[in-house]
């Protein structure tokens, strides 16, 4: 009896742990995904300036 009971521990055991470990990758995955769409934001909007300069450049250029 006293076997068993060591052994249910244990189960119960590595199911917790399976479960902080599926925890932490979802966390992971979320902050993934945020970084993600900041990165993307940043890229529109240094693409944006970007565009603004180029163009204001050539305003320049053309209108002394």
């Amino acid at each position: 009896m006293r076997q068993s009971w060591g052994l249910y521990r244990y189960l119960i055991f590595l199911a917790l742990i399976t479960l902080n470990i599926k925890t932490i990758n979802l966390k992971l995955l979320v902050a993934k995904k945020n970084f993600l769409l900041l990165a993307i934001m940043v890229g529109f909007v240094g693409i944006g300036l970007g565009i603004f300069t180029m163009f204001s450049t050539i305003n320049s250029v053309l209108e002394p």
